[in-house]
């Protein structure tokens, strides 16, 4: 899932997307996380409803919430770098 930036421009794939994406799927309530995991290594929705006791319905259900979850957590706006200074107004420039 690429990540988006304040600009709602896609980052490119780097080591600190994955990151925050194992960082974000760490984060999930158990419950949640159980079902990623098991679709992550490929498991169908009845097979994962079996595994865990549900109906696929509900299955597909916590799908979306994980989807919604994970949205959120990775589209936030970003924090602007330290380094990243914001330019002086214009305003102050005039008064030095």
């Amino acid at each position: 899932m690429p990540l988006r930036d304040q600009e709602s421009e896609i980052r490119p794939n780097t080591v600190e997307n994955t990151l925050a994406v194992e960082h974000a799927v760490a984060r999930l309530p158990e419950r949640l996380r159980l079902v990623h995991e098991l679709r992550m290594q490929d498991f169908s929705h009845a097979e994962i409803a079996r595994i865990l006791g549900l109906s696929a319905r509900t299955v597909v259900s916590l799908n979306g919430e994980i989807r919604e979850y994970l949205r959120a957590q990775l589209t936030r706006p970003l924090a602007e770098p330290k380094s990243a200074a914001p330019d002086t107004p214009p305003e102050y420039k005039k008064l030095r």
